[in-house]
C-alpha cells in the first residue's frame, strides 16, 4: 500500500490504532481511499481511520499544531501583560526606542491575530473532523455534545471561580448572575465578561461554533424537517447577531481546510501563505487606531479590517495544511514538536485564566514601566512565569483529566441506555 499503511495487527480489542506506519518509498501523501482486509477505511490525506463496525475513529498525531497553538496563546499572554508592565509605546522617551524595543512592542499587539490563529485550528481539529464524519454519515450527535461540553467546562469552571476569588480579594464581591451569564456562554451577547475576564470573549464564540456544527450534523441525519435543528440554526443566527460573524467565517475556513487537503507538499503554496499571513498581519494593525502612530493614511492601500482578517484565516488555514506534511526527521526537530505537545496541553487553561492572575498582580503593586531595562524586562517575564504556573497547577487538577471525564460520562449514559 502506497502512503500511510495501517494493519490489522495495529487494532486493539477497543478498536484504537495504536501504531501508523509511514511507507519509506513515498514520503507524499496520496489523495486517495484506500480498503484494508479487516474492514479498515483509510483516507491517506489526512492519515485516519475508521473502523467501520465500531464507528470509532481516531486521527494520527498532527505535526506542529500543537506548537502553533501554544504560541497563540503565548503570544496573547505576552501582549496582555506587556499592557500592564510597560506604558505605550508613544509614552516611552525616544532615548528607549531602540530597535529590538519597538520590534518587542511591535509583537505583542497582535493578541486579535494570535486569537484568529485559534478560531482556525479550532475550526480545522474540530469543525473539519465534524464536518468529515457527517459527510461520511459517522457523525454521533452524542459523542460529539459529551467531547465539546466536557473539554469547554472542565477548565471553564475552575477559571470562572478562580476569576471569583480574585474579585473578591480586589472588590469584595462578584455579580452571580454574570457569572451564570458566562457560563452559558452569553458574555459579550447579553452579559458583560464576568470579573472583566477579557478573553472569555473569544470563548463564547467558540460555544456557539460547535453548537452549529451539532446543528448541521443533526440536520444531516435526520434529512427531513427537523425542529429542534431548525431552532438551533435560528438560535446560532440570533446570537450572531450580537457577536462578530467575521469570526464564524475564520472558524469555517479552518475547518473547510480540512476537508479540502491536498494531495501533498508545496513549497510554493507554503511560501504564499506566509507571505499572505504576514500582509494580513500587517493590513489588521494599520486597521487599528494607534495612539503612538500615525498611521491612517496607510489604509487606503489596505483591504477593510475585517476582509484582512478573513485573508489571515486563510493564510494561516493553508499553512496548517502544508506544514501537516512536514514530518520532524531530526532529533531536535522531533523535540521541538515533542515539546510542543506538552506545552499545548495547558494553553486553554492559560487563556482563561492569565487576564484575572494579571488583575491580581496590579492589585498586589505591578507597576507599568516607562523604562525598559534588565529589571523591568525581568518583572515583565516574571509575571508571564506566574500565569503559566497557575495555569499549569490548574490544567493537573482538572484539564488533564479531560478524557477520563468524557469516557465516565459516555460509559454512564451507555449503562443508562442499557437498562432502559
Amino acid at each position: 500500500m502506497k502512503g500511510w499503511i495501517c494493519q490489522a495487527s495495529d487494532i486493539e480489542p477497543d478498536g484504537l490504532l495504536t501504531n501508523l506506519h509511514e511507507d519509506t518509498e513515498k514520503s507524499n501523501l496520496k489523495y486517495d481511499t484506500y480498503k484494508s482486509k479487516s474492514n479498515i477505511v483509510f483516507h491517506s490525506s489526512k492519515a485516519f481511520y475508521m473502523v467501520k463496525s465500531g464507528i470509532k475513529t481516531q486521527e494520527r498525531h498532527f505535526y506542529w499544531l500543537d506548537l502553533l497553538r501554544f504560541m497563540a496563546a503565548l503570544t496573547v499572554v505576552f501582549t496582555h501583560l506587556r499592557g500592564v508592565a510597560f506604558v505605550e509605546y508613544g509614552a516611552l522617551a525616544a532615548t528607549e526606542k531602540s530597535f529590538f524595543v519597538t520590534a518587542a512592542f511591535a509583537i505583542t499587539r497582535i493578541a486579535n491575530e494570535a486569537v484568529i490563529v485559534f478560531f482556525v485550528l479550532s475550526g480545522f481539529l474540530v469543525g473539519g473532523r465534524a464536518l468529515d464524519r457527517i459527510l461520511q454519515g459517522t457523525f454521533s450527535p452524542s459523542d460529539y455534545a459529551i467531547d465539546r461540553f466536557v473539554r469547554i467546562m472542565l477548565p471553564l469552571l475552575p477559571a470562572l471561580i478562580l476569576t471569583a476569588c480574585i474579585r473578591l480579594v480586589i472588590d469584595g464581591s462578584f455579580n452571580v448572575l454574570i457569572l451564570i451569564g458566562n457560563i452559558l456562554s452569553l458574555q459579550g451577547v447579553f452579559f458583560p465578561f464576568f470579573g472583566d475576564n477579557y478573553p472569555l470573549r473569544s470563548l463564547s464564540y467558540e460555544v456557539w461554533f460547535y453548537i452549529l456544527t451539532y446543528a448541521i450534523g443533526i440536520a444531516s441525519i435526520k434529512r427531513s424537517f427537523y425542529l429542534p435543528s431548525v431552532l438551533l440554526f435560528i438560535l446560532v443566527a440570533a446570537i450572531f447577531t450580537y457577536l462578530s460573524s467575521v469570526y464564524l467565517f475564520c472558524w469555517l475556513i479552518g475547518a473547510m481546510m480540512y476537508v479540502q487537503m491536498p494531495r501533498g507538499f508545496s513549497w510554493k503554496l507554503l511560501f504564499f501563505a506566509f507571505i499572505l499571513f504576514l500582509y494580513s498581519i500587517i493590513s489588521i494593525q494599520i486597521g487599528y487606531d494607534s495612539i503612538s502612530l500615525s498611521i491612517k493614511h496607510l489604509r487606503s492601500y489596505f483591504p477593510s479590517l475585517n476582509v484582512s482578517r478573513l485573508l489571515l484565516s486563510l493564510g494561516m488555514g493553508m499553512i496548517i495544511q502544508q506544514v501537516l506534511f512536514i514530518k520532524p526527521t531530526k532529533f531536535l526537530w522531533q523535540k521541538l514538536d515533542h515539546m510542543g505537545t506538552i506545552l499545548a496541553k495547558s494553553s486553554y487553561t492559560l487563556y482563561l485564566t492569565h487576564y484575572p492572575v494579571m488583575f491580581l498582580m496590579i492589585y498586589l503593586g505591578l507597576k507599568r514601566a516607562e523604562i525598559v531595562n534588565l529589571s523591568t524586562i525581568g518583572i515583565y517575564f516574571g509575571s508571564i512565569l506566574i500565569c503559566l504556573m497557575v495555569s499549569w497547577i490548574l490544567y493537573f487538577l482538572f484539564e488533564k483529566h479531560t478524557g477520563t471525564v468524557r469516557k465516565y460520562i459516555k460509559r454512564r449514559m451507555a449503562i443508562s441506555l442499557k437498562n432502559k
